[in-house]
């Protein structure tokens, strides 16, 4: 500048000089060691760089600290998104670069403060807990945050687990799949150790899943899908009704919507399970592409799916599948999200990051859905020994038709299992019950409803 002070940019940062560069010092607050592709300074005496794959920053205290002018993902490929426990949503592109927003969308800012690994490998996956901690791998390296991704610090990885894939599992436990290996930590990523992994023929890996109710599912890149249950690392194959030769695990995103299970394979589609993983189904109805990447599930239990040819919707778990693009480009959707205040993230490939136009209206879905559940009065009422009961349910899904006596235990258990939406009669006998009242009880998709009948012999 023309204070004769020389600002070098640098592969590992930004170096001054303040006596003609006979020494430099280093000075990356808020730059992170970035490798600097340009660097200027203006008659205002605000000093200007850019940082490779980051954007421009400024500086207007000498480099003491740097400030991000404007950071752009109008042409990014966002390949994943999370939410911490402060609501605030991250997004990963495909460059390795790590965003943030606390404004449902409208800013965001990099989010890497701590990540060493500056290389355009991606970053596989955040997982966080709701005291603030996360979790992220970046090629062979695992960074932790305690502060909702305020700063990351490296944590070392035991000898042979890269590129690897973490999920959580009960507490602070963890699971981690890497090149064929499986890994347990107890104390949120400080430790690991191997355990034992499922056994496939190939070479390929494979991507583990921890389940709600304790199951571990592993998936590889041929759709071969094994589970074990909770505490016992007794692998076992599942069944999967369908064609699935041509598979491509890709995003091998699997997701919980009560007691039913999806996979989304990155070629071939969208399998689900109703038995906790014991078997597999194809529910691709009405999604035209081949190419499918991320599933989301609300809280009233609607399915969106990020796909080659854009986003659908599932109101009845898979069953149909229907288009909501409005306001989307043509392109590629590669990661789609829910953030806290109900708005919808879609990362286009190559056009950035897109939010609806208004919050997903999550009570008014609710409130649909037990407008029409009904559990009828059972008929004939009195009975003896036998009465009909009719119910209706508006959303496929698990369901359960229990019959109780007047202590509250448990008689009959006359539905337990998957059923598509619509209206269905179960006949109960009461051939071996003494006279009395009884109750019966319908639960579905978070809706419960009660009846009296009674029994006359």
């Amino acid at each position: 500048d023309t204070s004769g002070i020389f600002y070098l940019g640098s592969s590992e940062g930004v170096l001054k000089s303040t006596d003609y560069g006979n020494t430099w010092l280093r000075f990356n607050a808020g730059i992170e060691n970035r490798s600097i592709t340009g660097i200027a300074v203006a008659t205002d005496g605000k000093v200007y760089c850019s940082a490779k794959f980051a954007g421009i920053y400024f500086s207007s205290d000498g480099c003491i600290s740097w400030n991000n002018l404007s950071v752009s993902r109008q042409k990014a490929t966002i390949i994943g998104f999370s939410v911490n426990a402060a609501g605030e949503i991250f997004a990963a592109d495909q460059a390795g670069m790590l965003y943030k927003s606390t404004n449902t969308g409208c800013n965001w800012t990099i989010a890497d403060k701590g990540i060493t690994n500056q290389s355009t490998s991606e970053i596989n996956r955040i997982i966080w807990q709701q005291d603030g901690k996360g979790l992220l791998v970046k090629e062979k390296s695992l960074f932790r945050t305690l502060n909702n991704g305020k700063d990351w610090v490296e944590i070392p990885l035991p000898e042979g687990m890269s590129y690897a894939f973490l999920c959580p599992g009960p507490g602070n436990s963890m699971y981690a799949s890497a090149e064929g290996n499986l890994y347990q930590s107890t104390d949120f990523g400080t430790y690991w150790s191997q355990i034992k992994a499922p056994d496939y023929s190939d070479d390929n890996g494979f991507r583990i899943y921890s389940g709600q109710s304790g199951i571990l599912l592993s998936i590889n890149k041929n759709a071969d899908i094994k589970r074990t249950e909770a505490g016992g690392m007794n692998w076992m194959s599942t069944f999967i009704n369908g064609n699935v030769s041509g598979f491509d695990w890709g995003a091998g995103v699997v997701k919980e919507s009560g007691t039913i299970l999806f996979v989304v394979m990155h070629k071939g589609g969208i399998l689900r399970s109703v038995n906790n993983g014991i078997s597999w189904e194809l529910v691709n109805n009405g999604i035209p592409s081949q190419y499918f990447y991320d599933l989301v599930v609300t809280k009233s239990g609607i399915l969106y799916v990020a796909t080659g040819s854009g986003v659908y919707r599932s109101t009845n778990n898979g069953d149909d599948w229907n288009a909501v693009n409005t306001g989307l480009p043509l392109g590629v959707v590669r990661s789609i999200i829910v953030g806290n205040d109900g708005y919808l993230f879609c990362g286009v490939d190559g056009q950035g990051i897109y939010k609806s136009a208004e919050p997903l209206r999550v009570e008014n879905e609710m409130a649909v859905t037990k407008e029409k559940f009904t559990l009828e009065q059972n008929y004939p009422n009195p009975f003896n020994p036998a009465t009909t009961i009719t119910y209706n349910v508006p959303v496929s899904g698990s369901v359960t038709l229990v019959i109780f006596d007047v202590t509250g235990k448990e008689i009959a258990r006359l539905v337990d299992g998957y059923k598509k939406a619509g209206s269905y009669s179960v006949q109960f006998s009461a051939s071996n019950l003494v006279s009395g009242v009884y109750f019966y009880q319908l639960k579905a998709n978070g809706c419960v409803e009660t009846k009296k009948m009674t029994l006359i012999k």
